[in-house]
Order: structure tokens, then C-alpha cells, then sequence
């Protein structure tokens, strides 16, 4: 079950967060008696599902292109860009004190308009910005662990993300949202440091970062990254059993880094 942990995690995050956004837009629209605009909400939602399925179409035919050096350096580069760009989406919700009042304005703005396109296409990047977090999220997570994704993990999270919206919005459940985001964005940045660490290793297989190659440490002898326990701690927090200095250091800078500006900025604090 630990093995589709990130999987899961990463579709349940992004397609809560996509739902969440979606329902504060049709609830307004609903309590300001303009659901004769939910037409477009609705097509701004269904192309941005389209387009994150062709995007992830595109994605692993581009992956099967690349071999040897070329392959190393697309996986490390995908690694690179997984991690930055959910640290950004971490940090950003982490931010957030009121973000329902900051959509109603964006909703509001276009209703004055009465321009539907504008409905459209926030809706559209809203779904689409989240399918483009999980692509490479997914494909770099699969890649890390040398392995395919876990498509069963993808479909819980998605699924669980679902029904969790659904109580939210109808069933007047009560989700201590700033919480929710702050629990599973620690989660990702975690496995953030793994992919960045990982990533580093691909780039100097590829002989692009040369220096800090040699091992850390091997702890093979205590728990080989090949067993089905070393897995799982490795699809978790990103454990390797010979680690490069540079590895190292880039992991542990990475979390020194986030922790860094999680405190300058009270991040997560009310």
C-alpha cells in the first residue's frame, strides 16, 4: 500500500484542490443567480481534462524517445521541474487567508463583464494547472522509485478527492482547510527532497554535475534500497543506501531552504 503513497497523494491533493475551486465558482454562481453561466464552468472543466490527458499522452511519448545520457538528463529534468513546481503550489496555498473571497472577486469580475469566456477559461486553467502538477509529479515520482506509476494509487486519490468535495460542498462537512493543505503539502515537500536528490544523481550518471560524487555513506548492510521495505521508505522520503556528497547535500539543502522561508514568512501560522 506504501508503494502508491505518492500516487495517491499527489491526486488527491490536485484534484481536491482543482475541486475546491471549482465548487467555491458554481456556489457563487448558485447564490448570485447566475447558473445560466455554469455552462461554461462546465466546458472550462472538461477541456482542461482533455488537455491534461493529451499533455500526459505527449509526456511519455517524449519520454520514449530519449536513451542513454539524453534519457538521464530528461529524468533528472523532469525531477527538477516536479519538485519546484509543487514547492511553489505548497507555498502558495500554505499563503492563502481567505482564497474563496480572492475566486468570488475573479468570478465577480467576469459576471460584470457578463463574459462567459472569462468563466471558461478560469475554470479551464484552474483544472489544467493541477493536471500538469500531477504529470510530472506522477512520471517523476515512477521514475525515482524505478518503476511504473501506480495507477491504482492515481485513481484512489482522484476518486477520494471527489468524494471528500462532494461532503464538503453538499453535506456541509467541516474541513479545517489551511490544516488539510499544511499536512499533505509537508508530505510533498518530503518527497519533493527525494525527487531533487534523485535528480542530482541522473545528472552526474550523465556527467553533467562532476563534482561531490563520491559515496556519503552506505547503509546497504542495514537496509538495501532494493528490498521491499527499502522501497517503501524510498517511494516515501526518497531513501537511497549509497548516496553521492552531493545527494546529500542536495536534499538536505532543499528541506533547509523550504523550512527556511516556511519560517520567514509564518507560513502555515494563522
Amino acid at each position: 500500500m506504501m508503494f502508491m503513497l505518492p500516487s495517491f497523494l499527489i491526486t488527491f491533493r490536485e484534484t481536491f484542490e482543482a475541486a475546491l475551486i471549482i465548487g467555491i465558482i458554481l456556489a457563487y454562481l448558485s447564490k448570485t443567480g447566475n447558473k445560466k453561466f455554469e455552462k461554461f464552468v462546465f466546458m472550462g472543466v472538461g477541456a482542461g481534462i482533455a488537455i491534461s490527458a493529451l499533455s500526459a499522452y505527449v509526456f511519455s511519448m517524449l519520454f520514449g524517445e530519449f536513451e542513454g545520457t539524453a534519457e538521464q538528463l530528461f529524468e533528472g529534468t523532469t525531477m527538477f521541474i516536479a519538485a519546484a513546481l509543487v514547492t511553489t503550489m505548497v507555498f502558495w496555498m500554505a499563503r492563502q487567508r481567505n482564497i474563496s473571497e480572492q475566486i468570488k472577486n475573479k468570478v465577480q469580475e467576469s459576471l460584470d463583464k457578463k463574459y462567459g469566456i472569462g468563466l471558461l477559461l478560469f475554470a479551464f486553467f484552474a483544472v489544467y494547472r493541477e493536471g500538469i502538477e500531477i504529470i510530472l509529479f506522477l512520471n517523476a515520482t515512477a521514475i525515482g522509485e524505478d518503476g511504473g506509476i501506480s495507477l491504482f494509487g492515481a485513481f484512489l486519490g482522484i476518486a477520494s478527492s471527489i468524494v471528500l468535495a462532494f461532503m464538503f460542498f453538499k453535506a456541509a462537512m467541516k474541513i479545517d482547510l489551511r490544516k488539510f493543505f499544511l499536512v499533505t503539502g509537508t508530505v510533498l515537500i518530503i518527497i519533493s527532497a527525494g525527487l531533487i536528490a534523485h535528480g542530482i544523481h541522473e545528472y552526474q550518471e550523465a556527467g553533467v554535475l562532476n563534482f561531490l560524487k563520491d559515496q556519503a555513506w552506505s547503509t546497504k548492510s542495514l537496509l538495501d534500497d532494493q528490498t521491499d521495505a527499502g522501497k517503501i521508505i524510498r517511494s516515501v522520503v526518497g531513501y537511497n543506501d549509497d548516496p553521492s556528497a552531493l545527494e546529500v547535500a542536495g536534499y538536505f539543502g532543499y528541506l533547509a531552504i523550504v523550512a527556511y522561508f516556511w519560517k520567514k514568512y509564518s507560513i502555515g501560522k494563522q
